[in-house]
């Protein structure tokens, strides 16, 4: 699909062949509606592009007439993904759980992170491996984001079930 800006237009690409689609939408170039026109068709290349649709740039002349495109790859950064794991994640108060927060691409370096343990205790220690106990019986959400070093943050989160203590 091309996306029309007066003279200019994104052509998108199924990215294998480098050909467009034959689907074109065109935005007015009235006065009034310029900006309106591009905030749109900025909003649609990019909703294009994060959905993995391949664009390149395409220069035309006043005619739209021998358009040439030009492919360029794009390429969008690794999300890092993480796992956390809690051990036991089940027991009588007070429970001592063990977590364990990993990367699932074992390139990916994480570097910071952030600690929520559920019951208003917060940590920002940096090891993948941690304890905390819980002293009060209830429910608890455990979550802990993870910073690489190129700034990108991946969250994850468990449930722990803190029973009242054996009689």
């Amino acid at each position: 699909m091309a996306l029309g800006l007066g003279n200019e237009n994104a052509l998108i690409t199924d990215g294998a062949s480098g050909i467009g689609r034959a689907t074109a939408i065109r935005f007015a170039e009235e006065e009034g509606a310029n900006v309106f026109n591009y905030l749109i068709a900025a909003f649609a290349a990019s909703w294009l592009v994060l959905a993995g649709v391949s664009t390149s740039a395409l220069a035309q002349n006043e005619g739209g007439i021998n358009a040439t495109p030009t492919p360029s790859s794009m390429m969008l950064p690794a999300i890092p993904q993480i796992q956390l794991q809690p051990l036991p994640a089940y027991g009588p108060a007070p429970l001592t759980v063990g977590f364990m927060v990993s990367s699932i691409d074992p390139e990916t370096v994480l570097q910071t992170f952030t600690w929520n343990f559920g019951d208003g205790q917060v940590s920002m220690l940096p090891p993948t491996a941690l304890f905390h106990t819980y002293t009060t019986p209830g429910s608890y959400v455990v979550t802990v984001t993870a910073t690489t070093a190129d700034g990108h943050q991946a969250s994850s989160l468990a449930g722990i079930t803190v029973t009242r203590p054996a009689q």
